[in-house]
């Protein structure tokens, strides 16, 4: 994937992605999109539903918390991306994907795209 992925659209969801049409919550990063993503507990985020991001490859993390913010990061996920020196940023995921597309390369977003 050359560069960061730049997100089109997003509606209750959906979003569209380089031309490429998600319908499940998604992890996307600077090399790699993880599809279907899904959280232990669903309306949850927790530090085991972060093992994924690759913590190592990113220093900002922008969390779409779905479309009227049902999705809790809870207080443990803050704090695990926090102490792997990850900034943490949360907003409705329309909000997110927005501030996504204005960010640097070494930035990272989980999106829940319903609720």
């Amino acid at each position: 994937m050359p560069g960061k992925p730049k997100i089109e659209e997003y509606k209750f969801g959906k979003v569209e992605l380089d031309g490429q049409t998600y319908t499940e919550d998604l992890i996307i990063l600077p090399d790699r999109i993880i599809k279907d993503w899904r959280r232990d507990e669903g309306h949850e985020l927790k530090p085991q539903d972060l093992v994924e991001v690759g913590l190592s490859e990113i220093d900002r993390i922008i969390i779409g918390t779905g479309s009227s913010g049902r999705m809790e990061v809870t207080e443990d996920a803050k704090e695990y991306l926090k102490n792997h020196k990850v900034e943490v940023e949360t907003y409705k995921t329309e909000k997110a994907c927005e501030k996504f597309n204005e960010a640097g390369e070494k930035t990272g977003t989980v999106l829940h795209l319903t609720c």
